[in-house]
């Protein structure tokens, strides 16, 4: 394997500055996992990188069956795996040889997607329904509302959390983090940056080019309470009240955990939530047009996801 030996001495630093420029317009994320794949192959086989001779480009099987002797889980394992992939095309490797990787690839995936599928059927079926949730989330709000001058931070802030993926489209946590709060539309600057647009008690998220009209009246009116009352920063979503910097995945799902077990008495997460949302899309029987447009919102390319949801 002549074409790798030019690339054995390479550190972390290097083969991920190699794959930046390489793939200079790749967002800043997928940057940072590339990097992340690298360091994890590091703790995996236990040496650095620029001792280890690229072996994990050798033999496909061998080196997916050190993936999975690892402790990482199965997503991190096949996001490592996949980043190998993408270092074969670095590297200049033969098609015949990046394609038994691919193979690997394309067949765990395959596997993962058969037992993703039947593991959403199972939860779909104990899943509380939607409307049911979202009265009781309309009805908390209630009486949050007539009870104000007993309102703390950390309940109206676990109310914020729960209410914006259960009255609104409930989007990817990753589209609510950093989310700075602006009085206009932004401008088209080619960023991926996520907003929330306070014009006038008109509300909307904006996140990766697309927006959401926040059009539930009794979210809108708690948003008005946390806005005026018990949040000064920049930033949408903070965690306390002597903080200024915004919410961070960790603190999403933790507020996202808490507040639907203590209100629905059942832990929920985003990609829950997000799916028992769909499930309720799909009861409406929209038509294969209707489908696009709520996969394009739900930020899938295809209707092939939400279709699971029936």
């Amino acid at each position: 394997m002549d074409y790798i030996k030019k690339f054995n001495s390479y550190t972390v630093e290097q083969f991920s500055n190699f794959h930046d420029q390489s793939f200079s317009k790749s967002s800043t994320s997928t940057k940072k996992a590339m990097k992340g794949s690298l360091k994890r192959i590091e703790k995996i086989y236990g040496s650095p990188l620029q001792e280890l001779e690229l072996i994990f480009l050798k033999d496909p099987d061998e080196t997916y069956n050190t993936l999975k002797s690892s402790k990482y889980s199965n997503n991190t394992q096949l996001q490592t795996f996949t980043n190998i992939l993408k270092i074969l095309k670095l590297v200049d490797a033969p098609l015949a040889h990046y394609n038994k990787f691919l193979k690997i690839l394309n067949l765990e995936g395959k596997r993962r997607e058969e037992e993703d599928n039947e593991s959403l059927k199972e939860k779909l079926e104990f899943y509380p329904p939607y409307l049911d949730i979202k009265n009781l989330v309309e009805n908390h709000i209630n009486e949050m509302l007539n009870n104000i001058d007993n309102i703390n931070f950390y309940e109206i802030k676990m109310l914020i959390v729960l209410s914006i993926f259960t009255l609104s489209v409930p989007m990817r946590t990753s589209n609510y983090l950093k989310m700075k709060i602006i009085y206009f539309k932004p401008e088209e600057d080619g960023q991926s940056n996520n907003y929330f647009v306070d014009d006038d008690s008109d509300y909307t998220f904006y996140y990766n080019h697309e927006s959401i009209i926040i059009n539930n009246i009794k979210l809108k009116k708690l948003i008005k309470l946390w806005l005026n009352e018990f949040n000064t920063s920049s930033y949408f979503l903070i965690n306390n009240d002597m903080q200024t910097t915004p919410m961070n995945t960790k603190d999403i799902n933790i507020s996202l955990s808490m507040s639907s077990k203590n209100l629905l008495g059942v832990n929920l997460s985003a990609g829950d939530l997000r799916s028992i949302y769909m499930k309720y899309l799909m009861s409406l029987d929209p038509n294969f047009k209707q489908k696009i447009i709520l996969s394009n919102i739900m930020g899938y390319q295809n209707i092939s996801k939400l279709e699971k949801h029936i």
